[in-house]
């Protein structure tokens, strides 16, 4: 039985999809006000729908359709959709909902102009919890689009969430602390970051010795996000399930890979990905 209260959720986003048909696709759109998508409708012998991710952590909504079809039908493969990609998401009741927006929004009018608290702004919304806990599922669609289940550990190594994971795990910190610290607007710009956390009750550090204040946000960082990449490669989910479209990726590509901060000026080594492979937690 399906809550009310998710039906309420996706209730105006059915409409909305379904009233994309007669437009030319693949679409962006923007769900729930929260997840950007590509939608993406095919003509074929039945209804259906299939959501996925690419290497690129794009996301994509198929929706398949007869080329006679019913409104009622079709409306109700997209709800089901819809319901499937919130479910992918952790969100299961209306306080769900109402928490993700919560988080996504908490930065949505902070912008700094400095790229130091950019990197700190950007690995914070990578590693909240929220978001861990979404990647596993982001990452299970992605590898489910994959027919060879021996060839895993490749296209997982080539996903970009993966690679910006990985990359946060070897960002040297101290030399980002000791640019901030030489920098009067890094630390204005921080210090506006931990009232932001502070407005929304998190938790955090002394922002008064600086230094500490990110060496303790940089070990909780590193900590949580060495935990997903252990989850995302022990992944043991049947990646060679065939989708309505046949096996193998989607036969399209999105022109929209996500945007992602540069933290190569703050990392001096490289990285296998088969480090996290049997890591013990």
């Amino acid at each position: 039985m399906i809550a009310e209260e998710i039906l309420d959720i996706v209730k105006n986003d059915v409409d909305e999809v379904y009233n994309l048909i007669k437009g030319h696709y693949p679409i962006n759109k923007l769900l729930f006000g929260i997840i950007d998508v590509t939608i993406n409708f095919h003509t074929i012998n039945n209804y259906s729908q299939n959501f996925s991710i690419d290497k690129n952590g794009s996301r994509l909504f198929d929706i398949g359709r007869p080329p006679i079809y019913k409104e009622r039908k079709l409306k109700l493969r997209i709800r089901n959709g819809l319901i499937k990609i919130l479910e992918l998401y952790d969100i299961k009741s209306k306080e769900k909902y109402d928490n993700f927006i919560k988080i996504k929004n908490m930065f949505s009018n902070f912008n700094p102009t400095t790229s130091e608290v950019k990197i700190i702004k950007d690995i914070f919304e990578k590693t909240t919890k929220l978001e861990l806990a979404n990647v596993i599922n982001r990452t299970n669609r992605y590898l489910g689009t994959i027919y060879l289940q021996s060839t895993y550990a490749k296209y997982l190594s080539e996903f970009n969430e993966t690679i910006q994971y990985r990359k946060i795990t070897k960002i040297k910190e101290d030399i980002l602390i000791k640019k901030i610290l030489k920098n009067d607007l890094c630390i204005q710009e921080l210090k506006e970051f931990n009232d932001i956390l502070i407005l929304n009750n998190i938790k955090t550090f002394d922002i008064n010795n600086v230094e500490f204040y990110l060496t303790e946000w940089f070990k909780i960082f590193k900590t949580r996000t060495k935990l997903i990449l252990v989850k995302m490669f022990r992944i043991t989910n049947d990646f060679g399930k065939k989708n309505d479209w046949g096996y193998g990726t989607i036969n399209y590509t999105t022109e929209h890979p996500n945007i992602t901060i540069d933290y190569s000026e703050y990392i001096t080594e490289n990285i296998s990905y088969t480090q996290y492979i049997n890591l013990t937690i």
